[in-house]
């Protein structure tokens, strides 16, 4: 950059420019020097763009709509003709003064630009000053930490499309899982005690860190979490007839709560967990299945008796 061009000069330059790449405006040196003045800036014009692109787009109407007036034809509108041709007529006369659609469009085309620059100015700003704060925050300031947490991920999701430091990205995931690791527990406590305000708030919290799937797969890892801890539990003491009353038990007890927070079924979606337990533990059910047949007298006192749990 010139030495006698200042940076919001430079800036306006670049932003009326055709082919003006807003990520390379973020890199000019100056703009990387001082992120602050150049927000400023940036914010400064965007001002004067607006108030130029409206009061040209209501003349370039106006001259539209004057320019039609022989249109209007029926006689009860011959004054209001007259007094429009008036006007085009005084309007022609300062035509030079006037500003002509590529004008207006080139204005357009500029807001938009620095629109797009502030935002990701902004964004850039609340990345590194809330990154900064949120390494000397003390972790049982929850609240204060979730909220930062949020600041870090709206700004993370505009930052990713332009240019972000990939060291404090992988901080910022860091700290984000171990944000959100205490709510995995808490997820399983609330579906236990059908706590939907709980849950709607858990949800909240992944949503707005941009992490819902592994809420939903927490609540996916519900039915497969208590179906583990009865047959560890219960190793001593299982049959069949226990088993399948446990995963009877587990599905009544979630799945109408679950459906309320995925978009399928969540009957379905339970018992497609419920499978995938069952199958984790299949040698454990197979075992007791293995029991029954060498406790009984014959092959067919094994088959009935295996049987009627099929059949309650």
């Amino acid at each position: 950059m010139p030495s006698n061009v200042s940076l919001k000069e430079e800036l306006d330059l670049r932003l009326h420019e055709k082919t003006c790449d807003e990520l390379h405006v973020l890199n000019l040196q100056q703009v990387v020097d001082s992120p602050t003045h150049s927000f400023q800036i940036i914010n400064d014009l965007q001002m004067h763009y607006k108030e130029v692109f409206a009061k040209d787009r209501t003349d370039l109407s106006l001259i539209l709509t004057l320019g039609k007036a022989n249109q209007l034809g029926p006689p009860a509108l011959d004054a209001l003709k007259k007094g429009l041709q008036d006007h085009l007529r005084m309007l022609k006369q300062t035509e030079t003064n006037t500003k002509q659609p590529n004008a207006v469009l080139e204005h357009d085309a500029a807001k938009r630009r620095a629109d797009k620059l502030a935002e990701i100015l902004r964004s850039k700003l609340i990345w590194d000053n809330t990154h900064d704060e949120l390494q000397i925050l003390d972790a049982s300031d929850i609240s204060i930490r979730y909220q930062k947490l949020v600041s870090l991920q709206q700004s993370c999701d505009i930052l990713k499309m332009y240019s972000l430091d990939k060291s404090q990205l992988e901080t910022f995931e860091k700290i984000r899982e171990e944000f959100l690791a205490w709510y995995s527990p808490a997820t399983i406590l609330a579906l236990d005690s059908n706590d939907i305000k709980q849950l709607e708030n858990i949800r909240e919290k992944y949503s707005s860190l941009d992490r819902i799937q592994v809420f939903e797969s927490n609540l996916g890892g519900y039915p497969k979490s208590k179906l583990k801890s009865f047959f560890e539990s219960k190793k001593d003491e299982l049959s069949l007839w226990n088993i399948l009353d446990e995963i009877f038990t587990i599905w009544k007890r979630c799945h109408k709560t679950i459906d309320s927070f995925i978009a399928e079924n969540g009957s379905e979606f339970v018992c497609k967990n419920l499978k995938e337990a069952i199958e984790s533990n299949w040698q454990t059910i197979l075992s007791v299945i293995t029991t029954i047949i060498s406790n009984a007298e014959s092959p067919f006192i094994a088959a009935k008796s295996i049987g009627k749990y099929g059949s309650m």
